[in-house]
């Protein structure tokens, strides 16, 4: 076997640098050749979406708490027979960024998250100093 980094770059320097720019057309369908073309197409187009007119009918959404739905919900503490008992050690976290091997030794911890999640739930802001008063 080879020097595969060396043959690596040796191809690179030899193919030239590449540049990947997707097709652009013009308003009539025609492809855009150069890039300044591209360019002056790319104006053309925020210029136009970008500047539109104000919109004849503008709603007030002052009046909107009143027939927006609640939503009443009081999340109970997670227990320990629970599925975070279930957790296996080493996985990866999931969308929420917490690691399993936290959320299954926090039996301590879930309690005091709990009563604090449904109150920033209930009152609909965070507390800035850390606590709720």
């Amino acid at each position: 076997m080879g020097d595969a980094k060396t043959l690596y770059q040796t191809l690179k320097g030899l193919a030239g640098e590449h540049v990947n720019r997707p097709p652009i057309k013009l308003k009539d369908g025609r492809q855009v050749a150069t890039h300044e073309l591209q360019m002056k197409r790319w104006q053309e187009h925020f210029a136009a979406v970008l500047n539109c007119p104000e919109p004849d009918i503008l709603h007030e959404f002052e009046n909107d708490t009143e027939d927006i739905p609640t939503l009443e919900v009081n999340m109970e503490a997670i227990t320990e027979t629970s599925s975070t008992s279930k957790l296996k050690n080493g996985k990866a976290a999931g969308t929420d960024h917490i690691q399993p091997d936290l959320l299954k030794h926090a039996e301590t911890v879930i309690p005091h998250l709990t009563k604090l999640f449904n109150t920033v739930w209930q009152r609909k802001k965070f507390p800035q100093s850390g606590k709720m008063v």
